[in-house]
């Protein structure tokens, strides 16, 4: 029984030391690909999709569209292991401007998977976070509003550097709250998923802090004595 706790024991050391690292290997990852594609901003891309969709553009078959070889050019630009990022970042961006919805993103979403199979290159296929972008109100409430205080007591949060809920006067919560108050109640939700996605996006926190930031993140309207007491954060994976 004895021999049996320990080598229990043993596992769950080893399975800890393994999730760590393969939490430490894909921040590293994300960095490196946020590097890569600083100021990437895949327009070519963008208009391949955009005219493909309205059935302008030379479809997946044809092999001579000016349109596609400009994209492929952009794709080729970016490492494999990059890819998916770089067209994931993409399409949370075209997502973000809601200039397409419904069948139109739902047609554009199909083809941006294929991108790299469609240029011959790898991988074959990449997956697409949906994020769940801002309704059209909120988007337009928030223009421009980057939430930066409340973005700044998350990361100190996360590093033990404040206290999350039991400080009422810590400086950085009611810089933060100030922020939130200036957001209306139906649209508070979608600021704190706006502001998680691009620190996300950015790549600087993984794993363990980043869960932690996610935690204090559906609880900031409450922490602020606000409505809704609770944020459910979409599409993270967290």
């Amino acid at each position: 029984m004895a021999q049996f706790k320990i080598l229990a024991a043993l596992f769950l050391v080893m399975l800890t030391v393994v999730n760590a690292s393969i939490e430490n290997q894909t921040g590293q990852q994300s960095r490196r690909c946020q590097r890569e594609m600083q100021g990437m901003r895949m327009n070519m891309c963008q208009q391949y999709l955009q005219q493909s969709t309205h059935g302008r553009g030379m479809e997946i078959a044809n092999p001579t569209g000016q349109m596609r070889r400009q994209c492929c050019r952009e794709m080729g630009e970016v490492s494999e292991n990059c890819r998916c990022q770089a067209i994931n970042m993409m399409m949370q961006d075209m997502m973000q401007r809601e200039e397409y919805q419904g069948q139109e993103m739902r047609e554009m979403m199909q083809t941006a998977r294929q991108l790299p199979s469609m240029c011959n290159m790898r991988p074959q296929y990449c997956e697409i976070r949906e994020t769940g972008r801002p309704s059209g109100r909120c988007q337009g409430e928030m223009q421009k509003m980057h939430m930066n205080m409340c973005q700044q007591y998350l990361q100190q949060s996360a590093q033990g550097l404040v206290m999350v809920t039991t400080n009422p006067a810590g400086q950085m919560k009611r810089q933060c709250c100030r922020e939130m108050g200036e957001v209306s109640e139906n649209c508070r939700c979608e600021a704190v998923n706006m502001m998680m996605h691009d620190m996300m996006q950015r790549g600087e926190y993984q794993g363990q802090e980043m869960r932690e930031m996610m935690q204090t993140a559906r609880q900031l309207p409450s922490m602020c004595n606000m409505r809704p007491q609770y944020c459910e954060i979409r599409g993270t994976g967290y």
